[in-house]
């Protein structure tokens, strides 16, 4: 029998028999994924098995191990400033998470810190209890636009993050009123460059960059408040053209 196999029979022995991977039995799998020491049908059953049962923080935890280990030698020798999961699956508004790391490089932040989007607000807490496992010095996750780490900010959102081992969550108000601004048919790029050199105006981008700032002031600690940190977004955001760039962090 493949020895992948007995990953296949813990998840899908049914309701009674089945159970949840163990973080070491998550992280050996992985590893025999990523070594592709597997048969493809036997990836697809795990994968959806996986997928129907939902994953654990250990399991999380596990894959997150093993994938850090498979990455090439010289990307384990990059140490980012900030860690910044980025999907390109944008589709309605313009990347402005963008322009809040851009403006996170010129102030030169370089605290460990990892930044994580997503759809389902359910899978935050997930990501902030592996990453107390494994860890992770400093995390922060929310549900964003596209399922990216960007601010909506007609919306509340849920803070959830892991301060070296220690899981904390906020919620946060809206920054304006649902409806405000109408979605552009089309994503003009022109139109974003010039929002960032004070060409243009939009309302809905410039309060999405300053919650995105904000959200990431707190999980750096230089601020310990929601007001104190928009506060202090919205002065970089007025001084985006003017900070000191001589400083070197780097964004990925």
């Amino acid at each position: 029998m493949h020895q992948f196999a007995k990953y296949i029979q813990i998840l899908g022995k049914g309701r009674k028999g089945m159970r949840s991977l163990t973080q070491d039995e998550a992280y050996e799998a992985m590893q025999m994924i990523t070594c592709y020491d597997v048969e493809p049908e036997q990836l697809g059953a795990f994968l959806m098995l996986m997928r129907v049962k939902e994953e654990t923080a250990e399991e999380v935890a596990g894959f997150t191990r093993a994938l850090k280990e498979s990455l090439p030698t010289h990307d384990k020798q990059l140490s980012p400033s900030i860690d910044w999961a980025a999907y390109a699956g944008k589709k309605r508004q313009l990347p402005w998470f963008v322009l809040a790391a851009l403006i996170l490089v010129r102030r030169g932040y370089n605290a460990s810190l990892s930044l994580i989007g997503v759809f389902h607000p359910n899978y935050a807490s997930i990501h902030t209890q592996a990453a107390a496992q494994i860890g992770s010095r400093k995390v922060l996750v929310c549900k964003g636009e596209g399922g990216e780490f960007e601010r909506i900010p007609e919306r509340p959102v849920q803070l959830n993050g892991s301060d070296n081992g220690n899981v904390w969550d906020e919620e946060w108000k809206p920054l304006m009123k649902p409806g405000t601004t109408l979605r552009e048919q089309h994503l003009n790029l022109h139109h974003y460059r010039a929002v960032w050199e004070g060409e243009a105006e939009d309302s809905y981008g410039e309060a999405a960059v300053i919650g995105t700032l904000a959200m990431v002031i707190k999980a750096l600690g230089v601020e310990a408040s929601e007001q104190s940190a928009h506060r202090l977004a919205t002065l970089w955001w007025h001084e985006r053209q003017q900070c000191d760039t001589s400083r070197e962090a780097v964004v990925s």
